[in-house]
């Protein structure tokens, strides 16, 4: 009982965040909401966490696709208006947002916000648990695809084959 109080007052202090962060961020509006989805995961998860151990397999490798989740939907929605313009899209010219691939772009900024959030999580997490990553090859095997990723993520984002990041982030 005494959990699922304190589950119940995180998420309430997250819709409190997300209306704070809303009025700092106005000009970008996915901001408080991702803030606030987040958050309730995480809550969401500690409550899994108390009713079964077994899930923490499941959002942990959650936790371990984010980075490869923003990459591959970065390259995706950069496919997708390939097919959309009949070319590649092409930096400071063809928007993101304005093209039909806009809610592919909603999802790529929720999944590149929710990576700035993963990577401290994920270093909270292997603190803590330190013992269980060394023990259980497991959870060895997906933190290192998660920091497989990230390098990954990084190394695409810094060399740029195709211009897809310039193309995002003009």
């Amino acid at each position: 009982m005494l959990r699922k109080l304190f589950v119940g007052a995180c998420m309430l202090a997250a819709l409190v965040l997300a209306i704070a962060a809303g009025r700092l961020y106005v000009g970008i509006p996915f901001v408080p909401l991702t803030g606030f989805i987040i958050l309730s995961v995480l809550a969401a998860g500690s409550l899994a966490y108390a009713a079964n151990r077994a899930w923490v397999g499941r959002w942990f490798s959650a936790l371990c696709a984010i980075p490869w989740l923003v990459t591959l939907s970065a390259y995706a929605e950069a496919c997708a208006a390939r097919l959309v313009l009949s070319r590649w899209p092409r930096p400071m010219s063809d928007d993101p947002k304005q093209l039909a691939t806009a809610p592919l772009h909603l999802v790529f900024q929720v999944l590149f916000l929710s990576l700035i959030f993963a990577i401290p999580l994920m270093i909270a997490w292997v603190m803590r648990n330190w013992r269980k990553v060394i023990r259980d090859w497991r959870y060895s095997v997906r933190l290192g695809l998660f920091v497989v990723g990230v390098l990954a993520f990084w190394t695409l984002t810094h060399y740029d084959p195709g211009h897809v990041w310039d193309w995002f982030f003009d």
